[in-house]
């Protein structure tokens, strides 16, 4: 009887530790990059918006001071990437797609307006 229970909670353990580092994989991709403007100065504090196309959940960070950011535990899906920021015209990348555990680089320039 004790050597049951002991192989019952040890399949329990090994299915929980799998599913655990399944569910972290599923949300470990990233899109990061740097925020211009057209003469190639970075843009602080702009916001970079992505939205899942499939769920339409988004995240939303601002650029630092060096113009750069990073949108981390995204799942593997497709986005849209928009870009707002004082002085300039909004500009959205269509069908950024991301695979399990990848940090896509996405660089964007702004235009003035």
């Amino acid at each position: 009887m004790n050597r049951q229970r002991v192989s019952v909670a040890f399949v329990l353990f090994l299915f929980i530790t799998f599913w655990s580092g399944v569910a972290r994989a599923q949300f470990s991709s990233a899109v990061e990059g740097t925020v211009t403007d057209p003469s190639g100065a970075v843009i602080p504090n702009a916001t970079v918006t992505a939205k899942d196309t499939a769920t339409g959940v988004t995240r939303t960070v601002q650029t630092a001071s060096a113009g750069n950011y990073r949108i981390s535990s995204l799942p593997a899906s497709t986005f849209d990437v928009t870009v707002t920021a004082s002085g300039f015209k909004t500009t959205m990348q269509e069908n950024i797609r991301t695979e399990v555990a990848q940090v896509r680089t996405l660089n964007i320039t702004l235009e003035l307006g």
